[in-house]
Order: C-alpha cells, then sequence, then structure tokens
C-alpha cells in the first residue's frame, strides 16, 4: 500500500523485510544453530505491534513461519504449528490475537512439516481453505526432505498431484462449457431474430 505521498507503507516495508529473510532462511542447511534469521524476523514482528502506523497481517506471518530456525526441524515445525493453530481458532498467542489464517500461512506450515520428514494431507485442512499448487507441491517435497527414506512413495505422491490435476482439468471443463453455452445461446438468439424477421415479411 502506499501512502498520500506515493510512499511505501509501514506494513509493506515490513513484511518485504520478513520476506527476504525468510528467502535467505530457505537458502540455509536445516539442521544448524540460530543464525540471527528468526531473531531479526522477531524484531520486525514486535515493530508491527508496537508500531501505531501499522499492524501485522496474515502475509506476515506466512513468511515469519518460514523464519523460525533451530537445530531440530521438528520443534520448529510444532512452534509453527502454534502459531497456524492461533490464527485458525482466534486465540491468543503469546498474549496477542493474531491474523486469521489462509491458504499461504498453512502452506508455509506443512512446508516446515516437510522439512521435519512429516508428511501432510488435503484432508487435514480446515474446510475454510482451498489447497491451491504451492500446498500440493509443498505436500510433495516432504517426500525428499523425509529423514531415512529409502523408498519413492508413489502413492502418496499420486495423492498430492491428483487433486490438483483434477482441479485444473475441471477448471479447464467449466470455461469451455461456458464458451459452448454462450456460442449456443448467441446462435439461438441470431436464428430466432432472423426467424422473426422472414415470418413477419
Amino acid at each position: 500500500r502506499f501512502d498520500e505521498n506515493g510512499q511505501l507503507s509501514s506494513q509493506k516495508i515490513a513484511n518485504l523485510i520478513l520476506a527476504s529473510l525468510a528467502s535467505a532462511q530457505g537458502r540455509l542447511p536445516l539442521e544448524r544453530n540460530s543464525s540471527g534469521v528468526e531473531k531479526a524476523a522477531s524484531a520486525v514482528l514486535e515493530y508491527m505491534w508496537s508500531s501505531l502506523s501499522t499492524s501485522p497481517t496474515t502475509e506476515t506471518y506466512v513468511e515469519y513461519i518460514k523464519c523460525l530456525e533451530g537445530a531440530d526441524p521438528t520443534l520448529i515445525a510444532e512452534r509453527a504449528q502454534k502459531v497456524f493453530d492461533a490464527m485458525s481458532n482466534g486465540t491468543e498467542f503469546e498474549g496477542r490475537v493474531l491474523p486469521a489464517a489462509n491458504i499461504s500461512v498453512y502452506n508455509s506450515l506443512i512446508q516446515r512439516w516437510a522439512e521435519a520428514g512429516v508428511k501432510s494431507s488435503v484432508q487435514n485442512i480446515n474446510s475454510s481453505l482451498k489447497p491451491n499448487r504451492e500446498t500440493f507441491l509443498s505436500m510433495l517435497s516432504s517426500i525428499s526432505l523425509a529423514r531415512g527414506a529409502g523408498v519413492f512413495d508413489a502413492d502418496y505422491a499420486l495423492s498430492c498431484i491428483a487433486p490438483s490435476l483434477l482441479r485444473y482439468i475441471s477448471d479447464i471443463n467449466s470455461r469451455w462449457y461456458y464458451r459452448f453455452y454462450c456460442w449456443w445461446f448467441g446462435a439461438c438468439w441470431y436464428y430466432g431474430y432472423w426467424l422473426c424477421i422472414c415470418w413477419y415479411c
């Protein structure tokens, strides 16, 4: 968002900083000690909560979850789960009511679980959240990130791919049906119009 002078708002700048930190975090090794990314992200988050000119948004926590770090990916995922649960349930987290969760927050969460080698399922998603392409990609990544996995789980991969593919096919069919309906209605109207003229003449 921009203010009346065309400048980026504090909220937008803060979210961009968090996105940059999350991007840097994604390029670092999984099992390692703190590198300062989460500390910096927490400072940005605290500024947003304490500032009178801005406040955290759902997008803020999409990036913040990606910034969590530690030596144990499972513990990181559990911390991310607590943030997501608070956002989904509208309960307080560290004394604050967080913005409502959306599918992007869920995608960040299942990516953290994937890093811990835990498979996620679309059946576990709240009915109000609609899975998207990123959701299924995050689910697929848990196969390659699973620790100690020696065999590719083809059934699980198919369960990730099939819903996305079926939704894509359904969208295509819907668009073609709409186009056919418009053509059919237009043709009928055009033919009926000229039929009326001929009959009148």
